[in-house]
């Protein structure tokens, strides 16, 4: 386990997002919003407003019957107060300029379906048919419309595939502060149209989408001991990662050096005639596809990614522990099999959350007896590492799922050979689990991860190809970098952070990998044919993994570092020989 944590180590720590440095090239977000109050009123009339349109978006804040209408959100003061001059000189004497904190922790998933540029007309008509619609307005004049206000990741994404199967394809989750989002109205919806609105359609409530196969959770009695909340096997919903496509048109506007090099490369190996100037077109589309279509080398490696498994961690209790959401039935059999402290942690958890429930003793007893009887398996009789901030000396009363977790987390953090933390614990307690990346963990990887896309599989095939290391001939060491690998990349989907330290690591990283592989490519015309179809793959699942963090409310230099670290995590492995 030692190795394990080394290697976590060199493939790149888990870091805390340092924004109080002034020289980080990271965006904090806003402590504080301000925004134009033009008055409170029991029903505003649209009417009253039209002239204000050309100066902002205007919307409402309701608080009981009084209706606050507000103009604008605006993280600049100076700004704020210059576009009151503006209000006021319309003829809104009373207008002033309201500071609104913004509460760091308060974070939420909502479903993006379109961005609208200031004064464009926005289709309310395609919204309405949605119970939950919100806006955000950035900075830059851009309003945004979101559905819902989700508080974990798994339930955005339930709800993400209803929005698309309602036919808008590439809505994509987006993670932000409630204090920057705001529930339409139809004040809202009235005054910021160029056209009358159509008539009403009732709402629809967006639920989660449940395969026909998957059957309620029913209570399944066993044997004599125990009863499981959950499927006795058979399938479950897998929730996919948020799937933004390469081309979409939102964060394409702007140059970007990742576009540029996809560029670059199909202007050399494909049809692309259009300007090499970083900003996503049809013109950069249309060669990609024609590259696809017409390298043969691209094409075998598309057809092996379509058809292979992704290997994971498998075997013993991290097979147990990975199940207990898939099959408590069979999570709870091998846990109750397993002579491991973080088994009987993990049994704890079961009881706990109800996914087990004990018949004839004390629930709650057992709880507390299987947590304090692992601290003692761990601190007192066993070996750990380190030093821990628990007090192992104590009895605790496990009471609440943070205390559990907590100290999870201080076992984990103690033991040689704990398993792996599955991502369900992030999915389904995402505040509580949060702590835990603070510290330098191994995790399971799944859950939705990376590597259900076509470009990164497809990106993998070809590194693995060009990988001349015989991996299984090197044992455990080796296993555990793929492993390690394997556990920073869901890291970075599950929870993705960055400091301005590892920022300057990977992008040394990727500056020495393209300098040794292009080397390489030079030498001989057929390492450049071999080199081709991986570059363009690099390069357009960078583009797509910049989306996705665009899209999570990353800035574009934070994205574009958070992108190269996931690519480190699926071509480093293979191709690290050459930057040696």
């Amino acid at each position: 386990m030692r190795q394990l944590m080394l290697i976590l180590f060199l493939i790149g720590t888990i870091t805390v997002q340092n924004y109080a440095n002034p020289e980080s090239p990271f965006k904090k977000q806003p402590e504080a919003v301000y925004v134009i109050q033009l008055g409170a009123f029991s029903s505003p009339k649209v009417s009253d407003f039209q002239k204000l349109k050309k100066v902002g978006y205007l919307y409402t804040e309701s608080i009981g019957k009084i209706h606050r209408v507000l103009l604008g959100r605006f993280e600049n003061p100076t700004l704020a107060k210059s576009v009151l001059a503006e209000v006021k000189a319309l003829g809104f004497k009373d207008a002033f300029v309201s500071n609104r904190k913004i509460d760091a922790g308060n974070m939420a998933y909502g479903v993006q379906v379109q961005s609208y540029n200031k004064g464009e007309r926005i289709e309310w008509e395609k919204w309405r048919v949605f119970k939950s619609v919100y806006v955000y307005l950035t900075a830059d004049d851009k309003v945004k419309v979101l559905i819902g206000s989700y508080n974990d990741l798994k339930t955005a994404n339930l709800n993400l595939q209803t929005v698309r199967e309602k036919g808008h394809e590439r809505a994509y989750i987006k993670h932000i502060n409630r204090g920057l989002i705001h529930k339409t109205s139809p004040f809202e919806m009235a005054v910021n149209t160029s056209k009358a609105s159509k008539p009403k359609i009732e709402p629809i409530v967006v639920k989660p989408v449940i395969r026909p196969e998957i059957k309620p959770e029913p209570q399944v009695s066993n044997d004599k001991d125990i009863s499981y909340i959950g499927n006795k096997g058979g399938d479950i919903l897998i929730v996919k990662p948020t799937d933004i496509p390469v081309s979409y048109d939102e964060f394409n506007d702007k140059p970007r050096k990742s576009v540029k090099q996809l560029q670059t490369l199909l202007a050399d190996n494909s049809n692309f005639t259009g300007d090499v100037n970083g900003v996503y077109s049809r013109n950069t589309e249309d060669a990609l596809k024609m590259f696809e279509v017409k390298n043969d080398r691209y094409n075998q490696y598309k057809l092996i990614a379509q058809n292979k498994k992704e290997e994971g961690v498998k075997g013993g209790i991290q097979s147990y522990v990975n199940m207990i959401y898939e099959n408590p039935f069979l999570a709870y059999g091998g846990l109750k099999s397993e002579g491991h402290p973080m088994a009987d942690v993990y049994l704890a958890y079961m009881y706990y959350t109800g996914k087990a429930n004990p018949k004839e003793q004390n629930k709650q007893q057992l709880i507390d007896a299987l947590m304090n009887g692992a601290i003692q398996k761990v601190f007192v009789t066993g070996s750990y590492k380190g030093t821990t901030g628990l007090d192992f000396n104590k009895q605790y009363h496990y009471d609440n799922i943070l205390l559990i977790i907590e100290h999870l987390s201080y076992m984990q953090d103690a033991m040689q050979d704990p398993p792996a933390l599955p991502c369900w614990l992030f999915e389904n307690h995402p505040k509580e689990a949060a702590s835990m990346f603070n510290k330098l963990y191994s995790m399971a990887s799944g859950c939705g991860d990376f590597m259900e896309w076509e470009e990164l599989k497809v990106l993998k095939t070809i590194a693995e190809d060009l990988d001349h290391t015989n991996h299984a001939a090197l044992g455990k060491g080796d296993e555990n970098i793929r492993l390690a690998y394997d556990s920073r990349r869901a890291q970075l989907y599950l929870a993705p952070t960055i400091s301005a330290d590892e920022a300057s690591v990977i992008e040394t990283w990727n500056d020495r990998l393209w300098s040794a592989l292009n080397k390489w490519s030079d030498s001989d015309p057929l390492h450049k044919k071999m080199v081709t179809p991986l570059e363009i793959a690099y390069y357009q699942a960078l583009v797509k993994l910049e989306n996705h963090y665009l899209g999570r409310g990353f800035n574009e230099k934070e994205a574009q570092v958070l992108g190269l670290s996931v690519l480190r995590t699926v071509v480093n492995y293979h191709l690290n020989t050459y930057v040696r």
